[in-house]
């Protein structure tokens, strides 16, 4: 089926049958919500399917944890839902070599976004990446892959404080920003 049809299909089916999930900073923790219905964002339909989201997500994901990853809903986590812009959900996927086989847990952010924003973001996000926010105090996650007919960026997972968090503390946010302006601006990275 290609992709496209699926996407018409898949969004059809989500108005039909809502799925729940855990959120992340929405009252108590671990409180179990519905998948937003946000036509605006299309790659949230995936949520209500794990095995759509799955063959969307294993060929970009091959190099990093391989073809065999399996995912329940128990490990979809919202972090933010701005309506309309953006949905930052936290998945958690499992590697199994073969199956019966134990797996070994592996995390990524999915950040699904509207009117290709994403793939703005993940050209940015790489461009940060290779001038030095690889490594160092301040990083970011690692940008690993993006699917234009979902309009999903998947990155790394990182722990640590976000670069967000520290702006809204207000802890060496000039810093960071002039760290990554002259980097960038050095390297010609930048555009």
């Amino acid at each position: 089926m290609p992709v496209s049809s699926m996407v018409g299909k898949t969004i059809r089916e989500v108005r039909r049958k809502p799925s729940v999930f855990c959120a992340v900073g929405a009252g108590a923790p671990g409180t179990r919500v519905a998948v937003p219905d946000d036509p605006a964002l299309p790659g949230l339909a995936l949520l209500n399917y794990p095995e759509q989201l799955l063959a969307v997500l294993t060929p970009l994901l091959r190099s990093r944890v391989g073809s065999r990853i399996e995912l329940t809903h128990d490990r979809l986590f919202v972090h933010r839902y701005v309506p309309g812009k953006r949905c930052i959900v936290k998945l958690e996927v499992t590697m199994r070599a073969a199956p019966g086989m134990p797996g070994k847990r592996h995390c990524f952010f999915a950040k699904f976004y509207t009117a290709g924003h994403g793939a703005r973001v993940y050209k940015n996000c790489q461009r940060l990446w290779h001038c030095g926010f690889s490594r160092g105090r301040f990083t970011i996650a690692e940008p690993l892959a993006y699917h234009p007919t979902w309009q999903v960026l998947v990155l790394s997972w990182e722990d640590g404080t976000s670069l967000r968090d520290i702006v809204l503390a207000g802890q060496g946010a000039l810093r960071a920003v002039d760290r990554a302006t002259s980097i960038c601006s050095t390297s010609g990275s930048a555009a």
